[in-house]
């Protein structure tokens, strides 16, 4: 959903939708926040927008992502001879 303020004689634009990033922008014609306002959210419901890469990563702790040499992928690598 897209809110729009005025300030200081200029028009600030927030489309926030679960799982997208936010996206900011600011425009001097309320018309021109409204049409781009339109305009993104169109392309979040459509998909050509990425998903917010922090819904991907819930749940990864980083012990999950760590690498230990010779442990868990079956190959003698990092191991001493």
């Amino acid at each position: 959903m897209a809110t729009i303020t005025k300030r200081q004689g200029r028009y600030s634009v927030q489309v926030r939708r679960t799982g997208f990033p936010s996206l900011n922008k600011t425009f001097s014609q309320r018309k021109d926040a409204e049409t781009w306002a339109r305009q993104k959210e169109l392309e979040i419901e459509r998909g050509d927008l990425p998903a917010d890469y922090r819904s991907r990563l819930k749940g990864l702790t980083l012990a999950s992502s760590i690498k230990v040499p010779g442990e868990g992928h079956g190959d003698k690598e990092g191991q001493s001879p």
